[in-house]
């Protein structure tokens, strides 16, 4: 399984951390002035409107779903050393002894032996 975390947040194509655009909730926009944006899309957005800065559009959506393609494709190294690792380890839940019955106000006692 690939971890989703912060891959709606980059540009799939040049890496930079995306922004909000007004008065759209999921369209972000790349605000590195180097990113050509998606190359089966640019010849036609160059066309449309050559002066236009706003090239780099993108939803939020699509481009998660292409981070989260590339991220099922780097090895562990590069995943480490990308933005899309999480910092944090996940968090761990308890072992349980099943085998320890529960009750009013006796402390829950972990498979480890440590009481809680």
């Amino acid at each position: 399984m690939t971890n989703e975390f912060r891959t709606s947040l980059f540009c799939p194509f040049c890496r930079a951390r995306f922004r909000r655009t007004r008065y759209t909730r999921r369209t972000m926009r790349c605000h590195n002035p180097n990113c050509q944006g998606a190359p089966w899309y640019r010849q036609q957005r160059l066309n449309s409107n050559p002066t236009s800065t706003w090239l780099n559009l993108s939803h939020r959506d699509k481009t998660a779903a292409q981070n989260i393609l590339d991220c099922g494709l780097m090895t562990d190294a590069q995943y480490q050393a990308s933005a899309f690792r999480n910092p944090r380890p996940p968090a761990r839940l308890p072992n349980y002894n099943p085998n320890t019955p529960i009750t009013a106000n006796q402390p829950l006692v972990f498979a480890s032996g440590q009481a809680n």
